[in-house]
């Protein structure tokens, strides 16, 4: 981290630098760091030259897409000025217009070469999203939080922190242990379904096997619907045609087809 204060209260954030370039920090943990540092020099105003990227994209631009604002807006920095005579007022209706462009769109927009872009967005919009993702700014945003869900080992069966989401539900009775152990028969038993979509009764009847509370399987099947634990999203819908809930398991991490040349 590089930043410069002046007797005047002024400040300036030159660069950051995290787990990317061989730090032991991530971004931001320097920027939690550089925030407080602010705080408690009594900064009257902090400037900085967003150049930020991730993975050869503009930062500025992919979360401006998802959330409205920049990646250092979650310490409340905000657009100063432009180059080329953009000012604010462009600057936010061209972020409103980018969120607002509707998926559909796209399609017209490709050629047959990059067919697999569309069977990339029809993967999220279909498989994984729990609703509907009508613009470009709900991919993104789905995509991002989608990113942080997902454990960084993908030998990971189970997620630690979903037990958290689950038992912060009041009308969850168990333990921690009795529900984590369901979450791993259901989950097993969706794998050996091998990705086809089964009926929550044919779920629940291979599960009960293994445990006998059924009380315990009726609540983790209503808690996993549309959740992702571990590497896995647990994809939950009503046949159309039967008008009874099914569940199918989607390995996130798995490599994304190759296409035919």
């Amino acid at each position: 981290m590089h930043g410069v204060f002046h007797t005047n209260g002024f400040g300036h954030l030159l660069c950051i630098k995290g787990l990317e370039a061989g730090l032991d920090l991530a971004g931001y943990q320097i920027m939690e760091f550089w925030d407080r540092l602010c705080t408690g020099l009594g900064a009257r105003k902090v400037t900085f030259k967003d150049t930020s990227q991730k993975k050869g994209m503009d930062l500025r631009l992919l979360h401006a897409m998802a959330y409205g604002k920049s990646w250092f807006g979650r310490w409340d920095y905000v657009f100063g000025h432009g180059s080329f005579g953009i000012n604010v007022e462009i600057y936010e209706s061209a972020i409103k217009y980018l969120q607002n462009v509707p998926l559909g769109l796209l399609a017209h927009h490709l050629d047959a070469c990059k067919k697999y872009i569309l069977i990339l967005l029809s993967r999220y919009q279909i498989v994984l999203s729990g609703h509907s993702l009508v613009t470009l700014g709900d991919l993104f945003h789905f995509m991002l939080e989608l990113k942080f869900q997902v454990p960084k080992d993908s030998t990971t069966l189970y997620n630690s922190q979903y037990p958290g989401l689950v038992l912060s539900d009041t009308s969850c009775r168990w333990s921690p242990k009795r529900v984590e152990m369901a979450i791993r028969v259901v989950i097993q038993a969706l794998k050996r379904a091998e990705l086809r979509w089964v009926s929550r009764q044919e779920v629940r009847d291979t599960a009960r096997a293994y445990i006998g509370d059924t009380g315990l399987l009726d609540f983790v099947l209503k808690s996993l619907g549309n959740h992702v634990v571990g590497k896995y999203f647990v994809r939950r819908c009503l046949n159309p045609v039967t008008k009874v809930l099914e569940y199918c398991l989607e390995d996130i991490l798995c490599k994304f087809p190759k296409q035919e040349e």
